[in-house]
Order: C-alpha cells, then sequence, then structure tokens
C-alpha cells in the first residue's frame, strides 16, 4: 500500500508536468542513484524482491538520458568535494551499487565503460568470502516452493496456506514485516535460518550463485571507473546491532578485509538498508 501511494503520487507529479515547476524548489543539486542487481527480467510470477533490480535495457536507457540531459555523472570523491566547496553550477549523478552481484559485472559494466560513467561499488565483505547469509531470498525462496508454512510467532506455532500466487504475496509481505519488527539482526537471521532449514532452502547457495568472487571485484576495482566501498562484513541492519562497539567493529573490518583483499584501503561506506541506523558519534 505505502509504494502504490509513493508511486501514485510521483506519477501524478510526472503527468501533470508540475514537476517541472516545483524543480527549482525541491530539485536539490544532485542525487545518488542506488542500484542492486542488473539483468534480464525473470519470467517468475513471484518476485517479491523484484524491486532491488533494472533491466539492462532500462539501464541503458537512464545513461543513455544522462548523457542527452547533459548531466553530469560523477564519482563520490568528487561529489564530496563539491559538496564541501559549494560547486553547485551542474546538477550531479553519482551511480553506486550494493552488494557486489555477479550480474552488474556481467550487464552493467559494459554499458559504464561505453558510456565512460564512473561508479560505485558497496561490497559485504562475508559475500565474496561465501559465508553471507541473503535471508530475504531464503525467505522468497521458502515460500516460492511450499504451499503451506509453519512458523512459530510469540511462541505459538502457526501455520500459513500460500499455494495461490497472492498468498505467496501477502504472506511474504506479512513474514517481512514481522521479521523487520524484530529488535534485534540476530533474531531475524535465526528465525530465517530455522526456516529455511526447516524447509530445506539451501541459504548459502544464494551468495555462491549471486555474488561476485575476490577475484571478480578485483577485476572490476582495477577500472578508473570504479570505487570500492564498504557495506559491513555481513550485511546487518546497523540500528538493530545493541551494541554500539560491535557496530563500529564489523564497520572496520569490513575496511580491513578490502584493504587486504584489493590493496586500496576504502573511503566511503554504505550501511545496509538505509532506514535503520540509530545516530550515534564518530570518533
Amino acid at each position: 500500500m505505502k509504494q502504490t501511494i509513493i508511486r501514485t503520487g510521483l506519477e501524478t507529479l510526472y503527468f501533470s508536468g508540475m514537476h517541472h515547476l516545483m524543480r527549482p524548489l525541491f530539485g536539490g543539486v544532485g542525487c545518488i542513484l542506488t542500484l542492486h542487481h542488473v539483468r534480464p527480467a525473470r519470467p517468475d510470477a513471484f518476485q517479491p524482491n523484484r524491486l532491488l533490480e533494472v533491466t539492462p535495457v532500462f539501464f541503458e536507457r537512464m545513461l543513455r538520458r544522462l548523457k542527452r540531459r547533459n548531466i553530469d555523472v560523477i564519482s563520490l570523491d568528487e561529489m564530496h568535494r563539491r559538496v564541501l566547496t559549494g560547486e553547485f553550477k551542474r546538477r550531479f549523478v553519482c551511480l553506486t551499487f550494493d552488494d557486489g552481484y555477479k550480474d552488474v559485472m556481467r550487464w552493467a559494466w559494459p554499458l559504464l565503460q561505453k558510456y565512460e560513467m564512473p561508479f560505485a561499488m558497496f561490497i559485504a565483505t562475508s559475500f565474496p568470502d561465501r559465508l553471507g547469509e541473503l535471508w530475504w531470498l531464503a525467505l522468497e525462496a521458502v515460500v516460492a516452493r511450499n504451499d503451506r508454512i509453519g512458523l512459530a510467532i510469540n511462541g505459538e506455532q502457526r501455520f500459513f496456506d500460500c499455494a495461490r500466487l497472492s498468498e505467496k504475496r501477502e504472506l511474504y509481505d506479512a513474514l517481512y514485516g514481522y521479521l523487520r519488527s524484530m529488535k534485534t539482526e540476530d533474531e531475524i537471521r535465526r528465525t530465517v535460518l530455522d526456516l529455511a532449514a526447516c524447509y530445506k532452502v539451501d541459504v548459502a547457495a544464494f551468495c555462491r550463485e549471486l555474488c561476485m568472487d575476490w577475484q571478480e571485484i578485483a577485476q572490476m576495482a582495477d577500472d578508473p571507473l570504479c570505487t570500492i566501498g564498504a557495506h559491513t562484513v555481513n550485511h546487518m541492519m546497523l540500528g538493530k546491532v545493541p551494541d554500539d562497539a560491535a557496530v563500529r567493529a564489523d564497520m572496520e573490518q569490513s575496511r580491513a578485509v578490502l584493504h587486504a583483499a584489493l590493496g586500496t584501503r576504502p573511503e566511503h561506506l554504505a550501511y545496509p538498508v538505509g532506514w535503520n541506523l540509530r545516530s550515534w558519534s564518530r570518533s
């Protein structure tokens, strides 16, 4: 419902032409476009994580449009310089990719090279180490592959029918919301891992099949267009980690691992699931 309301509002602004009138007030000086997957559309009817991907055709159209409209596509370092110096004569865009998926290398990278546009990749280091847990995909697989699911909720064993597509969509949204309401990251992962084990979903397989290994990341990092940034070790929602020391340690460790693997110490961090970062000071 929330996505529908937002989409309706944005489409109303666009098709009415009001966005042109509002640009001087709300257009800003630039933006960061955060992407995850760039790959051809899949035929599956049930794709609750479809919002994390765009097609190569869409991506190239976007790059062409940015070039045609003469908008600067710049690196994160250049954006930082412009913000510090107040150089806002030209509007800009930064392109970033979270997590380090193989499809970015296969589909997005050649297009970025073709149009000579800089970009950043934020790597959760447990993914190329093949230790990562893409729990949202495990949850999707459990719902997709079963017609009935049982789960203990607040100490009570409950069962959910999900044979029909509409039921799968409704159940995934409900379970995802239930998981996100948990207080800690450990609770979320423990619940999903138990559910995956019960329904024979191999959580580790998602990391092996979808994420780049260190050799592939290093190959992309050698491209002058590419900036590598940290994305924590375990792709944790930092706002759900109760210990500030553990948060700092995870971020520093991800930076150290990237430095050791690639020979360059990252200067940028993207924290996973942006609306889950609580306020804390940097020493």
